[in-house]
């Protein structure tokens, strides 16, 4: 059956037209947005509490919640979706077959914020807002931003800063914590944290004295700092199953452009982090533009775009759990050590679970999971098939069932800041891509100290790429995280195929990797292009490997050299 918006449009409310219209599909249906502009407020809004995994619990306001529906459509027509306020635009829960396509997703007035950088001196500079969609103001040494129309205020006294040049593209500049208070030296983040003295000059202009690192802010460009919390991403997943998201664009999110936990096959298909033509906007998507917790099945992410975000394009990882005690021979007490700690369902009943040594991340044993109970807001109690061995306090966990096979190709990276494609899942495969990112393209992550994220590569093929002025602000183009204590085992990630691609910079740093085994690196080319930056070399022709074991290295060939002028 069809279902039309239109049809309920009569309330005088799109939101409550939104949840009548959903109300009202069954299974197999169809429902039609109509195309065109369509604003939704706060009012009428799905209210719950949700978590994200890694920064802490918040109400939010859905506009579009999806939940418990099977083989359900949404079509927009094209329609332009227009949010306002502190809300989050989508969210599918516990649902099956779902399908949302042709539509953008947008915010009237965006919860990050913009500046020009007016003027600069020795030790300071200035900042200028709009003061049309962007507004700040300096109260009790914070910054507080603000919208007076769609009523939402930010106060915060550390945002994220990165500097934009006008075409819209991160800068040379180093990102930075601009802190009108002292930093926090004991966070992992400290490097990054520059204290600033404000000043207010006048209603739209702020001067801020003080260092901000090596190099200094130009002006003319873009003061650019996300101060919105992480809650109110585009599109939310949560455990849901055969979900397709399709031709959609996301213009502005509020934090990441889609996060999905617990996703059983997804495909993201012509999806896109894009600035609005015309808007002199630099931002879309506030954080990652994707971001997927312990899923299963195959993703693939197709055909799509993702620029001008302040953090990664696809990031695809699991969750490390940390025993606090054995409860009897074959139950345990886990909680989660990532910086809000609070413990999700993240594992299920049937799922192999993988026992880790903490130290040196050197398997220990394998269980089945048969139970799954929520002990309190921190803890979840495991009850195992089998016995447990003795002296598993302080052990990880690892869900080898909730890593899926991720597929990406096709698809544009860059203009953000830091990197591309992060993955930590044990096969995958990313081909005919093009990355120009401020950091690394591709990273092979899975760490155990800030954020542990698990999942390490068994299968990797990475083939018909094109690198072009990656990492371009220094380092290597592919690379691994290493901050996974001290590795003892075979190589954390194996099975590294690098073959067919393109590089094109001004210096040979391709690659850097440790405790990775079994990587081949070959029948790859690059051009040196002297207009682009250079940032020295890596290696032995571009190439290094720390504690790596079986390594085939072939330096890519050179068919040319391209002059400035080019």
């Amino acid at each position: 059956m069809n279902v039309y918006l239109k049809d309920y449009l009569s309330c005088g409310n799109p939101t409550l037209a939104m949840n009548q219209a959903l109300h009202a599909c069954q299974a197999g249906d169809t429902l039609y947005l109509g195309g065109g502009r369509i604003d939704f407020h706060q009012e009428h809004a799905a209210r719950r509490d949700w978590y994200y995994p890694f920064y802490g619990q918040e109400q939010k306001y859905t506009i579009i919640s999806i939940e418990n529906k099977k083989d359900l459509t949404i079509d927009g027509e094209g329609a332009d979706l227009i949010f306002h306020g502190d809300v989050a635009p989508i969210s599918i829960e516990n649902s099956e077959g779902v399908v949302l396509r042709n539509f953008s997703v947008d915010y009237e007035y965006p919860l990050y914020a913009q500046a020009l950088i007016s003027a600069v001196g020795d030790d300071w500079f200035e900042i200028t807002f709009d003061q049309k969609e962007f507004f700040c103001r300096i109260s009790d040494n914070n910054f507080v931003f603000y919208s007076e129309a769609d009523g939402w205020e930010n106060i915060v006294s550390a945002p994220l800063v990165t500097e934009f040049s006008p075409d819209g593209a991160p800068t040379q500049k180093n990102p930075y914590f601009a802190c009108l208070n002292e930093p926090d030296k004991n966070s992992f983040l400290y490097r990054m944290m520059c204290q600033l003295e404000p000043e207010q000059i006048n209603e739209k202009t702020i001067r801020l004295k003080g260092s901000v690192g090596r190099l200094p802010h130009t002006a003319g460009n873009y003061w650019v700092c996300a101060h919105a919390s992480r809650k109110n991403s585009g599109i939310f997943l949560w455990h849901s199953t055969d979900v397709q998201l399709r031709n959609i664009d996301l213009y502005n999110t509020t934090a990441m452009g889609i996060v999905g936990i617990g996703v059983n096959n997804l495909i993201i298909d012509d999806v896109n982090s894009v600035v609005r033509n015309g808007s002199g906007r630099m931002l879309a998507v506030k954080d990652d533009a994707v971001h997927l917790v312990n899923c299963s099945g195959t993703v693939e992410i197709a055909n799509c775009t993702f620029m001008n975000m302040i953090d990664d394009a696809v990031n695809v990882h699991g969750v490390y759990a940390v025993v606090e005690r054995k409860i009897d021979a074959r139950t345990l007490l886990v909680r989660f050590d990532y910086p809000a700690k609070k413990a999700l369902r993240f594992y299920h009943p049937g799922d192999t679970i993988l026992l880790i040594n903490r130290q040196t991340l050197v398997p220990i044993a394998a269980n089945m999971l048969t139970h799954v109970t929520q002990a309190d807001q921190h803890h979840l109690k495991l009850e195992f098939a089998e016995g447990l061995p003795e002296g598993v306090e302080d052990v990880l966990l690892e869900d080898r069932s909730r890593m899926p096979f991720l597929h990406i190709h096709d698809c544009v990276t860059g203009n953000n800041r830091p990197r591309g494609f992060l993955i930590a899942t044990p096969r995958a495969i990313v081909e005919n891509c093009t990355f120009f990112n401020m950091s690394s393209a591709i990273v092979l992550t899975g760490e155990t100290i800030n954020y542990f994220e698990s999942g390490p590569v068994r299968e990797l093929l990475i083939r018909n790429n094109r690198f072009h002025n990656s990492a371009y602000t220094g380092g290597p183009v592919i690379s691994n995280k290493t901050t996974i204590g001290t590795y003892a085992g075979k190589g954390f990630h194996s099975g590294i195929t690098i073959i067919n691609n393109d590089f094109r910079l001004n210096g040979k740093r391709f690659i850097r990797l440790q405790y990775c085994d079994d990587v081949v690196f070959k029948n790859n080319t690059y051009t040196q292009d002297a207009s682009l930056p250079y940032h020295g070399e890596i290696g032995d022709e571009g190439g290094a490997f720390t504690d790596c074991i079986n390594v085939e290295w072939e330096a890519p060939k050179t068919p040319s050299m391209v002059s400035p002028e080019n």
